[in-house]
């Protein structure tokens, strides 16, 4: 069985599985032991992965390139499971 860590593209599982590590463990645990996350799963992604990347923008507004990394993975993940409305 592929998790959701391993559906996302090799290049950003780390950056993703690391911000999720410090932030909220359990989540990353469970997101390794299912194929789909569930809504409060993707919203609680969301929710760290956007606060994340807030912190890596530089002093000209513009993200750095962990902060590229982090919203990169944020996008796939949205876009291979998005939050409905």
């Amino acid at each position: 069985m592929s998790n959701v860590i391993d559906s996302l593209p090799p290049e950003l599982q780390d950056v993703f599985t690391a911000v999720l590590d410090e932030h909220d463990s359990d989540l990353l645990n469970s997101l390794r032991a299912s194929s789909e996350p569930s809504k409060d799963q993707r919203e609680a992604v969301e929710d760290i992965l956007s606060d994340a990347f807030s912190d890596h923008v530089g002093e000209d507004g513009e993200p750095t390139d962990r902060g590229r990394l982090i919203d990169d993975a944020l996008g796939k993940f949205l876009l291979r499971w998005p939050i409905d409305g």
